[in-house]
């Protein structure tokens, strides 16, 4: 089963699939023209903080689909970074990590699935802790499904199991809410929740891909990707 994750309602990408250039967040309010021109027609206004699928490019514009809407922007790369450079933490999963520790198996640009290792993947800091909030999912039957990270109007996180019953068969569903027994150092959470079914995750990106690393115990890892509102 793959959960669809988010927090409130999920909105999506209405018809912006395939996204061939990946997803950017806007941190600022921008203009959606019909064309890439100054002069053309003002379709909408995209908001700041809004996730758009990235289609094609002409100079400086950008041909872009949110919520089904499509349209060229003209923007820099400032305005749409969703990052800090940095260096990992002392006490950074990615760094403690083995070097040949697997975090997850996903499909790049429709190719063959491959496995990503720990160390391939860089630590995520964002220049607004908001941007970290959103629904994060695992691969198909993996045992940690779902966590949610909110940031409005305070830090809460929701954390969603599936474990399959091997005599019945059955899927029996847990949530582990985080609760005032988890902590945030930078890009890292910390939980202290005895029933958690992890202790330790670290905001990652991999490419234009936003995620969470978590340990559920030591080097046994799960990475969930981030999914856009």
């Amino acid at each position: 089963m793959r959960w669809i994750l988010g927090f409130g309602i999920v909105l999506g990408f209405w018809g912006c699939e395939p996204a061939p250039k990946g997803e950017m967040e806007l941190a600022q309010a921008f203009l959606l023209r019909s064309s890439p021109s100054p002069l053309a027609q003002v379709i909408d206004t995209l908001p700041a903080g809004a996730l758009v699928s990235r289609l094609k490019e002409a100079g400086d514009w950008i041909y872009v689909c949110y919520r089904g809407i499509r349209g060229w922007i003209a923007i820099d790369e400032a305005s749409v970074r969703d990052y800090i450079e940095g260096e990992a933490l002392d006490n950074s999963l990615i760094l403690a990590a083995a070097e040949d520790s697997v975090a997850a198996e996903v499909a790049v640009d429709g190719a063959s699935p491959r496995y990503v290792r720990v160390s391939e993947l860089q630590p995520w800091f964002a220049p607004d802790s908001h941007l970290y909030a959103g629904f994060y999912e695992g691969l198909p039957g993996e045992e940690l499904g779902l966590v949610i990270v909110n940031y409005i109007p305070s830090l809460a996180i929701l954390a969603k199991v599936t474990r399959l019953d091997p005599e019945t068969m059955e899927v029996a569903e847990e949530q582990f809410p985080m609760g005032p027994e988890l902590r945030r150092e930078s890009n890292l959470l910390f939980v202290e929740e005895e029933e958690a079914p992890f202790r330790k995750a670290e905001f990652i990106r991999w490419g234009s891909r936003r995620g969470l690393l978590i340990e559920r115990s030591p080097g046994n890892y799960s990475l969930l990707w981030r999914r856009s509102l």
